[in-house]
């Protein structure tokens, strides 16, 4: 299985942070046949991904399929490593044989070979253009309309016949030991407040070397070249930041993970945009927590600088199941726009802004996360912390000097 990314020569210096990954979820986890690789990387601000994956073959076998889905969505890492592939990247684009086919619901018409005058109707409704008839019976979606694959995903009309099973060395010639399905597909998945243009959708049909006929898409978006993060960086003594402070978090419908339905969530924040990885306080016993913004929630410090930069940032959340015996579970992921809360500040730094995200766990629904937040620009609060620390203790190592010349007098 490869993916290859190809760039023009006049777009070569835009690419940076390039990375790359592969899951496999063949018979003994062996890459060779069926699972999914990957590459990563900037467009000038805009992060990409692209995932060309090789799915479960053979009639009957859909919730395979789903599960090398899940697999891959979960277990795939690039970039880093403490979050899944789709909250962390503007863009994801999800191509390759997912093997899915056109289920009919009779068991006669779903055996390995097909009967023939089934099969002879099938091949007379596709060369009769009635795809939209056909498509009613496709598993993929079905199974992503019941959210159980590619939740998230769109994926444009389909105008084109079964790509797969094809006669070699035919255009339009379907081989009988097969039924016909739309087993190549595209798809894609955008970040809250991100925009992707779909511009074409088809199949190549003079290709005669396969069995399939590979598919195409084209696709129209806007890549952001940002102020660099350090542009506008306080140079006094303050250390002046942005923080993100919440006036508000909740999550809703959250997995469970222990024995008796409930999980001790938590959140952890992560990504290059904050100085360090933040945490929320535990919220035990659980699947609905609500987390005291005072109390129970970490001041978010920045690493990013420009306002016009913060538009376009997300900070990247996972909610995780505390575990006191063992290693802690993760519930979920997620990514937070920054934009509504930039908007807010520029009317006025009182202003609040909400947030309403979707948690996924191994590619599928998880619950939710919603609240409020605000931008504040003042003095970095982890130093200004560290400094009354260090105040305190200089003091207290004073007080404790004087405690003892005075019994020594």
């Amino acid at each position: 299985m490869r993916l290859v990314v190809f760039v023009r020569d006049d777009a070569e210096k835009a690419i940076s942070d390039v990375d790359s990954g592969s899951q496999a979820t063949g018979v003994g986890h062996v890459m060779a046949n069926k699972g999914g690789v990957c590459i990563a990387f900037k467009f000038w601000d805009t992060g990409l991904c692209f995932v060309n994956c090789h799915f479960a073959a053979h009639v009957g076998h859909c919730e395979t399929r789903n599960s090398n889905y899940r697999e891959i969505a979960g277990q795939l890492r690039v970039g880093p490593h403490s979050m899944d592939i789709l909250n962390q990247f503007h863009h994801v684009f999800w191509i390759g044989d997912l093997n899915y086919r056109l289920d009919f619901g009779s068991e006669d018409e779903r055996t390995l070979a097909p009967q023939r005058s089934i099969w002879d109707k099938m091949v007379k409704q596709i060369l009769d253009g009635e795809y939209k008839e056909l498509l009613h019976y496709d598993e993929l979606r079905k199974e992503k309309t019941a959210s159980r694959v590619l939740h998230g995903f769109k994926e444009g009309e389909i105008q084109f016949p079964p790509t797969f099973k094809m006669q070699r060395e035919s255009t339009n010639m379907y081989d009988q030991k097969r039924m016909p399905a739309w087993c190549d597909r595209v798809l894609w998945r955008t970040l809250q407040g991100c925009h992707v243009k779909l511009l074409s959708y088809t199949y190549c049909s003079q290709i005669l070397t396969s069995d399939h006929k590979p598919v195409s898409a084209t696709f129209g978006l806007t890549a952001y070249a940002l102020p660099s993060s350090n542009s506008g960086v306080s140079n006094d003594s303050d250390d002046k930041r942005w923080h993100v402070r919440f006036t508000s978090l909740r999550a809703k419908n959250l997995r469970a993970s222990d024995i008796n339905g409930f999980s001790d969530p938590y959140l952890s924040f992560i990504g290059p945009n904050l100085v360090q990885r933040f945490h929320s306080k535990v919220k035990y016993q659980t699947l609905n927590p609500v987390w005291n913004p005072l109390k129970e929630l970490p001041t978010l410090v920045l690493n990013i600088f420009p306002l016009k930069r913060l538009e376009k940032e997300y900070l990247m959340v996972q909610v995780r199941d505390h575990d006191s015996r063992s290693a802690d579970y993760t519930l979920g992921y997620t990514a937070i726009p920054l934009a509504s809360a930039v908007i807010a500040f520029n009317k006025g730094p009182l202003e609040t802004a909400t947030f309403r995200v979707e948690l996924l766990h191994h590619g599928l629904p998880a619950g939710t996360l919603e609240g409020g937040m605000k931008l504040t620009w003042e003095r970095n609060v982890i130093k200004r912390r560290s400094r009354i620390a260090r105040e305190l203790i200089a003091r207290t190592l004073s007080l404790r000097d004087i405690l003892r010349r005075t019994v020594s007098k």
